[in-house]
């Protein structure tokens, strides 16, 4: 076994090629003894990393008064679970939103492979899959309320130092990705700025109806020459194949 810098514990390999870390903590727990969390991974750096999030979150927990035993095998589904009871039941919902909230999980969380996996499983990757998956197969009002209630479990899993990042919190799906894109471009063409005005268009195509502008009551030939030169110049920067002598 290594003996590692302070705050990084003991990590050894096991005969079957994994990692295994043990740190303890700066608490003594109930039996007079200081607490002790061990953790196995594929990668030394990956049980170093594991061991310290659970000791982290089991601290956590005992200066809140609550000596919890933290349950490496529960999956994200059993989180939610928990969640929705003891979170989102005491935000003072009705009974009906309650049940609806219920019923929706079962139909469109609960059936899918996020909700099966363990926590140290997850990824910023998974929780886009899933988001892409549910909007895929629901509509995009059915898929708002599970979506919206794993950002809000996934912020809480985060604030308990049960995961390392707020994986869900700023994941988008592939619809408000190509929302984005079409509002982005549709305001892009708003703001275009126009090259010619109306005015500029009569006057290079029909000089002498250019003459019942008041402002334009006077010989608008070198002007017509001067559009002519302005327009060649900008259709060339466009790439338009359209070329004046001036």
């Amino acid at each position: 076994m290594t003996k590692r810098k302070d705050g990084e514990g003991s990590v050894r390999q096991l005969p079957d090629g994994s990692w295994e870390c043990l740190m303890q903590s700066k608490y003594i727990n109930e039996n007079g003894r200081p607490k002790r969390i061990k953790r196995k991974a594929a990668t030394e750096q990956e049980a170093i990393k594991s061991c310290r999030l659970a000791l982290k979150a089991w601290e956590k927990e005992f200066e809140r008064g609550r000596n919890t035993k933290i349950d490496k095998t529960r999956t994200l589904g059993s989180y939610m679970e928990e969640y929705v009871d003891k979170v989102v039941k005491n935000r003072g919902i009705t009974g009906s939103t309650y049940k609806s909230y219920i019923y929706t999980l079962n139909a469109n969380f609960y059936n899918y492979k996020i909700s099966k996996l363990q926590l140290h499983m997850l990824n910023t990757v998974e929780f886009e899959l899933y988001f892409d998956t549910v909007t895929h197969d629901k509509s995009r009002k059915t898929a708002s309320v599970p979506i919206q209630l794993c950002k809000q479990l996934s912020t809480w899993l985060y604030g308990k130092s049960l995961i390392p990042e707020d994986y869900a919190q700023f994941v988008e799906t592939k619809h408000e990705k190509r929302d984005e894109y079409f509002r982005d471009k549709e305001n892009a063409d708003k703001n275009r700025k126009q090259i010619f005005s109306d005015e500029d268009i009569v006057k290079f195509y029909n000089p002498k109806k250019a003459l019942h502008f008041p402002e334009n009551r006077r010989s608008i030939v070198p002007e017509r020459e001067s559009l002519l030169c302005r327009m060649q110049a900008e259709r060339g920067r466009d790439g338009y194949g359209i070329h004046f002598g001036c």
